[in-house]
């Protein structure tokens, strides 16, 4: 589909969670997951161990698992991405953050940035962690806010396998 490899490694994706309002969010989105086709589950405590041994799991009330995901590289997907758009005709503009939403009735057909007006037959929400922002100016609630992640870094660990979720 991109025309070039962008070195993606399926591994599964776990996600756990102390939190019972995250997890009821957990429960919305797997039943979504399986409506579309996509094969997540919701775990316990235990069914989660199954995935990663080591893992403490008694402070936890669940997870979600999906062993289709995986990971790539994050450089190479983007680039095939704006590739394949460019050669649709895709025109990429940095450094234009959108200040307003275009409407006709109630369809979106462009953005405002601080210097123009731009129309789309169709547009397309690819603000990320902003999405929600962008969707309140169309008048559409996006239930995604940015979230802080931890990511650590160490030497191999003897304990943990070389590859899981």
């Amino acid at each position: 589909m991109l025309g070039r490899s962008v070195d993606f490694f399926r591994h599964g994706y776990l996600f756990v969670t102390t939190d019972a309002a995250t997890l009821e969010q957990c429960r919305r989105n797997v039943e979504l997951q399986r409506g579309l086709g996509v094969a997540s589950e919701l775990l316990t405590p235990s069914q989660i161990q199954t995935y990663l041994a080591p893992l403490v799991t008694g402070d936890l009330l669940g997870g979600t698992f999906c062993d289709d995901d995986g990971s790539a590289d994050p450089y190479s997907l983007l680039s095939g991405f704006l590739a394949v758009a460019r050669g649709r005709g895709l025109r990429l503009l940095t450094g234009q953050p959108v200040t307003g939403i275009v409407k006709a009735g109630d369809r979106v057909t462009g953005v405002r940035t601080p210097g123009e007006e731009w129309s789309a037959p169709i547009v397309i929400d690819c603000a990320g962690p902003h999405a929600d922002e962008i969707g309140a100016m169309a008048g559409v609630e996006i239930p995604s806010k940015p979230y802080r992640r931890q990511v650590m870094v160490t030497e191999p660990l003897p304990i943990l396998p070389p590859c899981f979720p």
